[in-house]
């Protein structure tokens, strides 16, 4: 499902039994691009070498040859003397969680939608701000906007940010200190997921 829609972008696929899609998988794979998706492999030592062993290592091959890169958008991973059973499933399946849902390269929603940055705002010696600081999430660029009334919803873009590489890092903002006016001034930061 992973390699044939765009519904699913990962797939972890333990001890496959690839032998048992002889007829339609295997011919599907050799005549079509499958790099579509992030994937996990894996497979015990201790499995039959003609259902499960070999059949997992052509697959693997033919993913390799449309453009998967081990350890970036696949991960093989080997169980020493495993069997196909829960026990085996169960020891590898930390490792498949981390790599499939990896905190340092997927955008964190929660994290940004219920826990929105905490904005430092960093003053001179006459107490004029010169710099807003923030804890960035990677994947997203920031967008610094103002406004005089925060009830007409009339903000105006001031500055961006690159999106984040890093899975935590911070964000400064330079500020110059314009005239005072009579009028209140507001800042927002606000996070833009990076597609």
């Amino acid at each position: 499902m992973a390699l044939k829609t765009n519904v699913f972008g990962l797939g972890g696929v333990m001890s496959p039994s690839f032998w048992a899609a002889n007829n339609e998988f295997i011919p599907w794979i050799l005549s079509n691009d499958t790099h579509t998706a992030r994937l996990y492999l894996d497979v015990g030592t201790a499995e039959e070498e003609d259902s499960m062993w070999g059949p997992m290592w052509f697959v693997r091959y033919k993913l390799l040859q449309d453009g998967y890169a081990e350890n970036g958008d696949l991960l093989t991973v080997i169980g020493c003397g495993q069997n196909h059973n829960e026990a085996a499933w169960s020891n590898r399946l930390p490792r498949a969680m981390r790599f499939l849902l990896s905190l340092q390269d997927e955008p964190n929603w929660l994290a940004q939608e219920e826990y929105p940055p905490i904005l430092a705002v960093n003053v001179d010696e006459e107490n004029f701000p010169t710099s807003i600081v923030h804890r960035a999430l990677a994947n997203f660029s920031y967008h610094l906007e103002e406004t005089t009334n925060i009830f007409d919803e009339a903000w105006t873009l001031v500055a961006t940010s690159p999106a984040k590489p890093l899975p935590w890092s911070h964000l400064v903002w330079a500020l110059t200190n314009p005239a005072p006016t009579e009028a209140t001034g507001f800042l927002r930061i606000k996070a833009v997921p990076d597609n």
